[in-house]
């Protein structure tokens, strides 16, 4: 039942998002196109998604303050269910508190689809969901991935939160831009999404890939 409720989460919470994110096209077909339209729906459940997160582990170099190189995926831990129980993960906070019960989330290209994976604590098999299936084929920024980095002074989350006195400048993460490049058939068409992150969650160094 918690796994059903995570995969129920990845289709409908992003549907009551206002959807506020600029939108590229660099192919001229109009909003009404099928892959157009897919892409967009694919935009807004990452976006309900990423809102909910509380620490990205980013796969490049990060800068402080500024955007990001580009990244070609997502990986994040957050509550997606609402039920503390369903997953593992945690964070600990730059005012000394702890996030408990988060699912580490991983969206990631796999040939020409997007797909999500949660996990409920390491070592465990994901549970997937196909976000999109029609990206550009043999481009490589097909989906990619932008964080605005700023700093705060606050214990890194990689310590215990009881260890306040260690206290240095941690970055986190105040907006994500996320572009979707669909191909088929000879048609391009690149849409982008701006999501602002109020909860300002902490980034990282990349935990291994567990796909």
């Amino acid at each position: 039942m918690a796994f059903l409720l995570i995969v129920l989460a990845l289709f409908l919470a992003g549907t009551v998002w206002v959807v506020n994110g600029a939108i590229v096209k660099s192919h001229p077909l109009g909003k009404n196109d099928s892959a157009g339209r897919e892409a967009d729906k694919a935009l807004d459940r990452i976006e309900s998604m990423v809102k909910a997160a509380r620490q990205f582990d980013y796969h490049g170099i990060l800068k402080a303050p500024g955007w990001s190189r580009g990244a070609d995926n997502l990986d994040f831990l957050a509550d997606l269910d609402g039920d503390p129980k369903t997953g593992s993960y945690e964070v600990a906070l730059n005012d000394g508190g702890v996030v408990r019960g988060l699912e580490r989330v991983v969206i990631a290209r796999r040939g020409t689809a997007l797909v999500t994976y949660v996990y409920s604590r390491d070592g465990s098999a994901p549970q997937s969901v196909v976000l999109f299936k029609e990206l550009g084929p043999g481009d490589r920024q097909a989906f990619q991935v932008r964080f605005r980095v700023d700093r705060t002074a606050g214990p890194p989350a990689s310590l215990p939160a009881s260890n306040t006195s260690a206290v240095s400048p941690s970055l986190v993460a105040t907006a994500v831009r996320v572009s979707i490049t669909t191909g088929l058939g000879g048609n391009r068409l690149v849409i982008e999404r701006g999501i602002g992150l109020l909860a300002r969650p902490v980034l990282q160094v990349a935990l291994p890939s567990a796909l």
